[in-house]
């Protein structure tokens, strides 16, 4: 069972968080006290993915801050690769500030950010649009990158007419064709789990 010292030290650690709910991704906006039969147990309002809005206790078994499916988010025209800094946290949802991301272009550091949005909820959920689904927006320059596994990404060379693979935020390879793949030396050991994300 959840423990806090008092109504505010769980408004400290759980509102304004990523939580889960029935396993799926929930918005915490509200920690309060609720009178039930002479008991004060905390209350949560919860907004889901749906948008709907469901209060709940805080003792419910379907809430939960652990077990998260932290990875790639397709955030924008980009995918970027999401992991918890290594601190120690007081907070125990996901929380923006608690995030840092990685992607293969400098350029785009810091263009996104760790809120309750579309692609973070989607990434949560681990939902992913097949790898060759990806191939025409890259091609087209309507993304400049695209996650296909919470691992897995790619992004499109212009000049060269192929498809960069990374991991977790680094090149690691490239395609032409989704059947032949070249894997830098330094990353061969790689080349079996991304065969598996490739189905």
């Amino acid at each position: 069972m959840l423990q806090y010292d008092n109504i505010d030290d769980a408004q400290i650690k759980l509102l304004k968080t990523i939580c889960l709910y029935d396993k799926k991704p929930v918005h915490v906006l509200g920690v309060d006290m609720a009178d039930i039969h002479g008991k004060l147990p905390y209350k949560l309002t919860l907004k889901l993915p749906t948008g709907d809005y469901i209060n709940c206790l805080l003792d419910d078994p379907k809430f939960s801050f652990r077990d998260y499916n932290l990875g790639y988010a397709n955030q924008g025209a980009a995918p970027y690769w999401w992991f918890r800094r290594p601190l120690k946290q007081y907070r125990q949802g996901l929380r923006g500030d608690q995030m840092e991301s990685r992607f293969s272009n400098p350029n785009l550091y810091g263009g996104a950010r760790f809120e309750y949005s579309r692609g973070i909820i989607a990434m949560l959920e681990n939902q992913y649009p097949h790898y060759e689904k990806c191939a025409r927006p890259l091609v087209d320059g309507e993304a400049y990158g695209l996650a296909f596994h919470k691992d897995f990404a790619l992004s499109y060379d212009r000049l060269h007419k192929d498809f960069i693979i990374e991991y977790r935020g680094k090149v690691i390879g490239q395609t032409k064709n989704f059947k032949d793949f070249t894997v830098l030396d330094e990353f061969k050991h790689l080349q079996e789990p991304l065969t598996e994300a490739l189905g």
